[in-house]
């Protein structure tokens, strides 16, 4: 119960904190200012980083569920995409316009839905499913 209200309050506060950076993206619609500060979440560190992406994301992008959980250094390229509830996307992660509603999806070091500029990482998109990995209702892709 305290864990819930704990997680609520720091919902809330991570909400007021983005609104601004929000505000000077135009809530998604202006793309320069809104990579900017793409790139300034993702450099966020720790838990109370995850909290700050995923309030900004909730406030930018199209769709974005407050129970999903976005890693340090990853960030979506675009505003147009969709996060449904209960992903989570690892570090290093750099999602273009994707949609994302299946729930308990898991996203580790690859460019999901784009092309990769890092050496050695293949371009994969995630609705090709190149061997996930699965552990009951899991799908892990590496």
């Amino acid at each position: 119960m305290a864990k819930r209200v704990l997680k609520t309050l720091l919902r809330g506060a991570f909400l007021t904190a983005a609104l601004p950076l929000a505000a000077a993206a135009g809530f998604g619609r202006w793309a320069s200012p809104y990579t900017v500060f793409a790139h300034l979440c993702a450099l966020a560190p720790g838990t109370l980083g995850d909290y700050l992406r995923i309030a900004f994301y909730r406030l930018t992008l199209t769709e974005c569920s407050l129970s999903s959980r976005i890693s340090f250094g990853s960030f979506f390229a675009h505003s147009e995409a969709k996060l449904g509830p209960n992903v989570y996307i690892g570090s290093y992660c750099v999602i273009r316009r994707i949609r994302w509603p299946s729930p308990n999806l898991q996203a580790r070091g690859l460019p999901v839905g784009g092309q990769s500029t890092r050496r050695g990482c293949p371009n994969r998109r995630l609705e090709a499913a190149s061997s996930p990995r699965t552990s009951g209702d899991r799908a892990a892709y590496r």
